[in-house]
């Protein structure tokens, strides 16, 4: 992997600071290995929500990451699954294509995800820290996307912070605040899914379980 390290660190320098988007995108070269005590908090949270969704993907299924990010999540999910693809709006797909470019039963496209076609082709669509991107107003366009994308009986796997304030912080990234059980429910509900299962997660031991005195993030799973 040195060529591809290389490779990384040259065209992220090419990308100059729109690659970790001011600290918002999540990066982490997959191969194979990670050490996990090496990762910083954000690696962390991350890592284990995608670890999460491995266990809930059969092996003959097609998945789809959607708001891929750098890409190593969607490289985490072809190692259970038949086949992935990772989407996202960023041209740092340029970077992530080069980089797993001999991954074989991987592909990346950028794409604006209320613009992909939506075609049924997925048993799978996961998509972590997504939702919250866009005003309340297009979410239910975004889970509508996601509801067409997938085939009958699939499953949607998501993740979006827990009842977050609205700051001149969260500002800078986000357009959804307070998002709560209910709020959540009743998106997920009106985009035509059932929440099966609903998790937490937070940023003190990274774990995900369905009960959790501190909650930094929901993770959703649902079924179409």
């Amino acid at each position: 992997m040195r060529g591809v390290r290389w490779l990384s660190r040259l065209t992220k320098r090419a990308l100059g600071r729109d690659f970790t988007n001011r600290g918002e995108r999540v990066d982490i070269v997959y191969d194979g290995q990670i050490n996990f005590e090496k990762l910083d908090l954000y690696q962390k949270s991350h890592y284990r929500r995608y670890q999460f969704a491995c266990g809930l993907i059969g092996s003959d299924a097609v998945v789809g990451d959607l708001a891929c990010g750098t890409g190593y999540g969607t490289v985490m999910l072809a190692t259970v699954a038949r086949e992935a693809f990772g989407y996202d709006i960023s041209p740092v797909i340029a970077v992530v294509r080069r980089r797993y470019a001999r991954v074989p039963n991987v592909s990346f496209a950028q794409a604006d995800i209320l613009q992909i076609e939506a075609d049924a082709r997925f048993d799978a669509i996961v998509s972590f820290e997504t939702l919250e991107h866009f005003p309340p107003t297009l979410v239910p366009a975004v889970l509508g996307t996601f509801n067409a994308m997938l085939r009958k009986g699939g499953r949607l796997i998501l993740s979006t912070p827990y009842n977050q304030e609205e700051t001149d912080a969260s500002r800078m990234h986000h357009r959804s605040f307070f998002i709560t059980e209910k709020v959540l429910n009743d998106w997920i509900t009106a985009a035509g899914f059932s929440l099966d299962r609903l998790y937490y997660q937070n940023y003190e031991t990274h774990e995900i379980r369905e009960h959790l005195a501190a909650k930094d993030f929901m993770i959703a799973v649902c079924g179409k």
